[in-house]
């Protein structure tokens, strides 16, 4: 089963002295964040359910204000904090595009054999790397069409083309 809400975003530092607050995309675009009035605000065990006052472009960020949270101090507390919303709200998926809690719990497979399972994605600055639990080691695998081929999501299946990228 799919998770009902998506990590859309995560919030960065204070801006200014009303308790407005750096908001980043994950999927790099800001249109489906601009409309977000609810979200919950996720860290660790720390779960807090806001309401949006209001959203500003910032350059390629975003500006946020949280009803009841009205000082710098206040919107410190939040930082490093992601953003989730219900599926429906998340930025609309593309061809080949994957929100990345939907890739996390795949088995990888080369050929027919499980060569293990994706606990999560790591960000990179040339892409993305699936981090693949195997039964003895932990892979670090390029989320690029050399090295992945079909994906099914709901069938929480995706193919590896290259079995040497796990040594």
């Amino acid at each position: 089963m799919l998770p009902e809400k998506l990590t859309v975003a995560v919030l960065g530092k204070r801006s200014g002295i009303e308790g407005d607050i750096k908001v980043r995309s994950l999927s790099g675009e800001l249109e489906h964040l601009e409309t977000i009035r609810e979200a919950e605000l996720v860290r660790g065990n720390r779960q807090v359910r806001v309401t949006v006052e209001r959203t500003i472009r910032h350059g390629d960020q975003l500006l946020m204000k949280f009803a009841g949270v009205d000082s710098p101090e206040e919107a410190a507390r939040l930082t490093g904090m992601e953003m989730q919303v219900e599926r429906g709200q998340a930025a609309k998926l593309g061809p080949d595009e994957y929100y990345h809690a939907d890739l996390c719990q795949c088995s990888v497979y080369f050929e027919q054999k499980c060569v293990g399972t994706v606990k999560s994605i790591v960000f990179g600055p040339e892409n993305d790397l699936l981090e693949v639990q195997g039964e003895e080691s932990v892979y670090l695998i390029p989320f690029r069409k050399e090295f992945i081929g079909e994906i099914s999501v709901d069938s929480r299946r995706i193919e590896l083309l290259e079995e040497w990228i796990l040594e």
